[in-house]
């Protein structure tokens, strides 16, 4: 049976990753965007502040807990299941941290989405620029002001939810 750790480096990169790759999905979004660029820099803010309070210590909670497994003589099975359970509580977090930032992601694609459609109808009407406009104003009033916001909210429940 082949020893596999949930709580490994590699399943904490996978959530830095989508930490990295929704903070590009901002600053791809649009095209002046000053409050999309505040929005990458709080979610570059709350990726730090979730690794500092929850990764860090739920790491080193599951590494002392899976370092207690290997003492003692106990049967293959029981050290395996040790150590799995010594896990349990990072790898949690890991996947609610990712599934909390994938609908996070897909709103504010959504929202993005939305003023790129309402600048398209007007290029007709009023010419590009103005639609380039409309898009920078809706990126950043509807969408930016608003995710900073909601952003704030989703890193304070996580916190709360997975610290230790």
């Amino acid at each position: 049976m082949p020893l596999h750790l949930d709580h490994g480096p590699s399943n904490l990169a996978q959530v830095c990753r989508r930490f990295d790759s929704l903070a590009g999905n901002f600053k791809q979004a649009s095209l002046r965007a000053d409050d999309m660029e505040e929005l990458q820099r709080q979610v570059e803010r709350l990726q730090n502040e979730l690794d500092h309070k929850v990764f860090r210590p739920l790491q080193k909670r599951a590494f002392e807990e899976s370092a207690k497994c290997c003492t003692g003589d106990k049967p293959t099975r029981e050290f395996h299941a040790c150590l799995e359970r010594a896990g349990q509580a990072t790898a949690q977090a890991e996947r609610g941290v990712t599934v909390e930032l994938a609908e996070f992601s897909a709103r504010v694609q959504r929202c993005a989405q939305s003023c790129a459609d309402k600048a398209q109808s007007l290029v007709e009407a009023k010419g590009a620029e103005a639609a380039t406009a409309s898009m920078e104003k809706c990126m950043n009033t509807e969408c930016g002001s608003h995710y900073i916001k909601e952003l704030s909210s989703i890193g304070s429940k996580l916190v709360k939810q997975y610290k230790p």
